[in-house]
């Protein structure tokens, strides 16, 4: 079965599709990762499925650049008909983002089964118009399900990289300078928001070592200058590693002890995965808050903290994370609540529904109907978030 998978835009849309795409290929399937020409989707991209994956000249909608939009979107349409008529897939899933009509709306017209997954509590308009066209629709929030009313949604979790839940040795810790005996702090401000988070880092740092002389930290940057954030660790004497970007992020989230995030869902995924406690920090700006609606989602089952960026002070974030880094008892009760929102099978259920299309295209509502769940269990799998009732999952 030939799989098109578009996923570009953000490391948010392309990670989980690559999750699903490696999941894809594990069981025989041949798949084609369809990206943006956006230096992160080609950096991210790197050594995976090398032969199949495709750059589409798609830009996002802006004010201001509709001419940019439309002319972007006639050139994937035009080259994802030229792909999909020389290998024609059986299935389409887009995850989200503006590499998504394009493909989605050719697979249509080659015949090609489509689907959509949403990772956001909050979906998104272009998303909620594109799952008009979809087959089916898959789901990283469960309360997703309402806004798309008549469809068809199946309440997987996102798709997480099966490295994520697996153990780390210590070498990882010392490759990076650090020692794997002492506690970590990792900061994540994302491809967006990154600005924000350093700035306040600044003035975190120095609180929290001075505290507690053994923290470490690692940061990623984002793409702007360092420099203030590496002199400045350096003056605290605390052990550091720094980077822009970092392509093996389940490295860094595994070794890591506590994180001070924004509150994306595909990263907000791998820590429930992993088991990371988290303070997030939701990106103001996120097209209809979506980000604060997926922190809000794990702040009410005790799987992270959260604050506005405007209640971002430095003391209250110091205090926030402290409790994190350091009282175990905070620590446990927020890792059993993460374990409940943990998709580490989300890949597998998709592509078990995607590999068993049409032929469960009808559902009843049974317990074989569905996906990834062992007959006899009635839909629902213990200590999970994904507490399946047939399609219709409500929690």
């Amino acid at each position: 079965m030939r799989i098109a998978i578009a996923c570009g835009g953000t490391g948010g849309h392309f990670f989980p599709g690559l999750a699903v795409g490696a999941e894809c290929g594990r069981r025989g399937a041949e798949v084609m990762l369809i990206a943006s020409k956006k230096s992160v989707d080609q950096e991210s991209a790197q050594g995976e499925f090398e032969a199949k994956v495709r750059f589409l000249p798609a830009v996002g909608w802006m004010r201001g650049r509709r001419v940019g939009f439309v002319l972007g979107l006639i050139r994937s349409l035009l080259q994802c008909g030229l792909w999909f008529r020389e290998w024609r897939p059986h299935r389409v899933l887009v995850m989200g983002g503006f590499t998504s009509l394009a493909p989605a709306l050719m697979g249509r017209c080659f015949g090609a089964r489509v689907y959509l997954h949403e990772a956001n509590a909050i979906p998104g308009r272009a998303n909620r118009l594109l799952s008009r066209i979809c087959h089916r629709l898959y789901v990283g929030f469960p309360v997703a399900r309402s806004a798309f009313p008549g469809a068809e949604v199946f309440a997987t979790g996102t798709p997480v990289r099966e490295e994520f839940g697996q153990p780390l040795g210590a070498n990882h810790a010392e490759a990076l300078g650090l020692r794997p005996e002492a506690p970590i702090l990792l900061v994540m401000g994302g491809s967006q928001g990154a600005r924000a988070i350093n700035e306040l880092m600044l003035e975190v740092a120095p609180l929290l070592s001075a505290r507690h002389p053994s923290l470490q930290y690692i940061h990623l940057t984002g793409r702007q200058s360092s420099i203030e954030l590496k002199v400045m660790y350096q003056r605290i004497g605390a052990r550091f590693h720094l980077a822009e970007f970092a392509r093996e992020s389940s490295i860094l989230v595994r070794l890591a002890t506590a994180v001070l995030s924004r509150a994306g869902a595909s990263s907000v995924s791998e820590y429930a995965v992993s088991g990371l406690p988290g303070l997030l920090i939701p990106y103001p700006s996120a097209v209809d808050d979506h980000q604060r609606f997926n922190a809000e989602a794990f702040v009410r089952d005790g799987a992270a903290l959260m604050l506005s960026q405007s209640e971002a002070v430095p003391e209250q974030v110091a205090q926030r994370l402290e409790s994190l880094l350091f009282d175990q008892s905070t620590r446990i009760s927020m890792k059993a609540a993460l374990g409940r929102w943990s998709s580490a099978n989300a890949a597998s259920r998709i592509v078990d529904d995607l590999l068993g299309s049409p032929e469960s295209e009808t559902v009843s509502g049974g317990e074989s109907s569905q996906p990834g769940t062992p007959k006899g269990s009635g839909g629902r799998r213990e200590n999970s978030r994904w507490d399946f009732e047939g399609w219709q999952t409500q929690i």
